[in-house]
């Protein structure tokens, strides 16, 4: 008999079955409404053997080889690039959604499962993790808030603390957009990115302020110490 065209049985394997897994069986099917899907030829003896190879390629001659390369270039021409929220769906931001999704499944939770509530979960997540990384950029290149209360401040002129400042925010705001290269772009950031980047800088602007304030404290504590000591040499000497 023939065999049933490949998305017959894609279609088959997600139809309804009166048990435990039609839940899971109706989220997949509502979670990738348009499916597709390509018969590999099973690879024989020789192919396992070249895939468990140091190469890990088959000959490029096999018929496995020749059934797979055919499959990859149909999934290929089928890709089309797509956007969530103004973000690319890029292949790492894709698979990792895809995870979460497997995750929940397998938590039980078939229901209501959603590939955009993923995505959008997982950007805030990254965009977190972001205003972090720029935080932590911003501490390492920025004059500890310490050396501020002390003799650094005397030695330390303002205009020297201000460059220090704007090289400390210079590294957040890069260290923020290398977290979220994949889902970013450096010349045009997704407008969901805006809140994110507000929250570092008035993060960062709040901890150049602070270093400002210690600065100023400190230079006139220690410019108070020289008028009295130089009072006192005067009084000492008359």
């Amino acid at each position: 008999p023939r065999a049933p065209p490949a998305e017959a049985s894609l279609h088959e394997a997600l139809a309804p079955r009166a048990d435990s897994l039609d839940g899971t069986r109706a989220a997949l099917a509502a979670l990738f409404p348009n499916r597709t899907l390509a018969a590999v030829r099973a690879p024989d003896a020789v192919d396992l053997a070249e895939l468990a190879s140091a190469s890990g390629l088959p000959d490029a001659d096999s018929p496995f080889a020749g059934s797979f390369a055919a499959s990859a270039q149909r999934a290929l021409g089928l890709l089309q690039p797509k956007a969530v929220g103004g973000a690319p769906l890029s292949g790492e931001l894709l698979a990792a959604a895809l995870h979460g999704l497997v995750a929940q499944l397998q938590a039980g939770a078939p229901r209501g499962l959603s590939l955009t509530a993923t995505v959008y979960a997982l950007m805030q997540e990254w965009a977190s993790a972001a205003v972090t990384s720029g935080r932590r950029a911003f501490s390492r290149v920025a004059p500890p808030l310490t050396e501020m209360r002390g003799q650094l401040a005397v030695a330390l002129p303002a205009s020297s603390l201000e460059l220090l400042l704007r090289n400390a925010t210079k590294a957040a705001y890069e260290a923020f957009l290398a977290r979220l290269a994949s889902v970013a772009d450096a010349d045009d950031p997704a407008a969901w990115l805006q809140p994110y980047a507000e929250q570092l800088r008035i993060a960062v602007e709040g901890e150049a302020a602070r270093r400002r304030l210690a600065h100023a404290h400190a230079a006139a504590i220690a410019q108070e110490r020289a008028v009295s000591r130089r009072l006192r040499d005067e009084a000492g000497a008359s």
